[in-house]
């Protein structure tokens, strides 16, 4: 924050709180040296939040200082918000965080602001992923002969290797097509360089390539750090057993990405143990509340298992994973750790 956006999210935290708490505040007390402002005192935390992903890093601002309640307050379109071009309303931001809060063990009350006014969220029920049409899982067996793994990627067909998107399906007026690349450059490229190679041989093509980029080339080479949080969970796939569950079927993302490059945590589920997996990689923090929205939509009745590389599985979850019922945290290799 800069330093006038310090003073006006520090003069609309004092306005929520002296509502909230019925108190004034002294200077001290407030919290705006991260991405938004809090304030706690005797275990009552408040957070300013701006955006659907604003309940995670509430949390760990909250349990770094022992709260015992948090009230998160959505607000949006300040200088310094963080996502004020967000398309979400204020109203779809705080139903959504609502909701969220409701899946944690924690007494957390969400609020939105209009103006300087607060009234209690209600929670909204969670977007629910388009059915592909069956144009588009006919690339399906192309996907799998070729040695990449089809995956329904909340409303487009993709293929992965070693969880990177390597291809993708789309419409193009009544025609469906399947565009080769990585990333929408790549594809483009692809697409003059090879226009005229069947789709089956462009996929090889891809495939070959990545697998000797991603999986045992260089360790240093760029398609090694990228979207690893998909690598982890492609290791799980083929193999559950890492695990200890007898199968595992990825899950549709909760949100559609514009960018390979995506950061958000993947998800599988295995029907036969009903334990949905959420891999992650580094310290994300929305792990949680995602991972918790994750196994409300799939099996609200399931294990929740989320799986990390192992320098990271205490540092990414800490104490948050205490806020989760029926969950607890694993790990395995990092398969970029392996190669040369």
């Amino acid at each position: 924050m800069s330093e006038g956006t310090d003073r006006l999210a520090t003069a609309r935290l004092r306005s929520y709180v002296r509502t909230l708490r019925q108190t004034d505040l002294s200077g001290p007390e407030i919290d705006s040296g991260t991405a938004m402002a809090g304030h706690i005192v005797d275990g009552q935390a408040t957070y300013l939040a701006n955006d659907e992903r604003g309940l995670g890093p509430a949390l760990w601002w909250a349990a770094t200082r022992g709260f015992t309640r948090l009230d998160v307050v959505v607000e949006k379109g300040f200088p310094g918000a963080s996502n004020a071009a967000d398309p979400m309303s204020v109203d779809e931001i705080s139903g959504h965080l609502c909701r969220r809060a409701s899946l944690l063990d924690a007494e957390i009350s969400v609020w939105r602001a209009d103006g300087t006014d607060l009234s209690l969220a209600s929670p909204i029920s969670a977007v629910r992923p388009p059915e592909l049409p069956t144009d588009h899982w006919a690339f399906a067996g192309l996907m799998s002969d070729a040695g990449a793994r089809p995956i329904d990627d909340h409303g487009r067909l993709i293929a992965e290797v070693a969880g990177l998107e390597i291809a993708r399906v789309t419409a193009n007026g009544e025609s469906v097509e399947l565009e080769v690349g990585v990333g929408q450059a790549d594809r483009e490229l692809q697409q003059y360089i090879h226009g005229g190679a069947t789709d089956d041989d462009n996929l090889r093509r891809c495939v070959a390539s990545v697998n000797r980029d991603r999986k045992v080339g260089s360790g240093s080479h760029p398609l090694t750090r990228v979207v690893r949080q998909r690598w982890l969970r492609s290791v799980l796939l083929d193999d559950p057993g890492l695990v200890g569950l007898a199968d595992l079927e990825p899950v549709v993302p909760l949100r559609p990405s514009a960018t390979v490059l995506r950061v958000d945590p993947a998800a599988a589920y295995s029907p036969t143990d009903n334990v949905v997996v959420v891999t992650s990689v580094g310290v994300d923090p929305d792990l949680i509340p995602e991972a918790v929205d994750y196994r409300q939509r799939v099996s609200p009745t399931a294990k929740l298992l989320l799986v990390l590389p192992h320098r990271d599985k205490e540092l990414a979850t800490g104490r948050l994973i205490g806020l989760v019922s029926n969950a607890e945290v694993g790990s395995i290799d990092e398969p970029w750790s392996t190669i040369p």
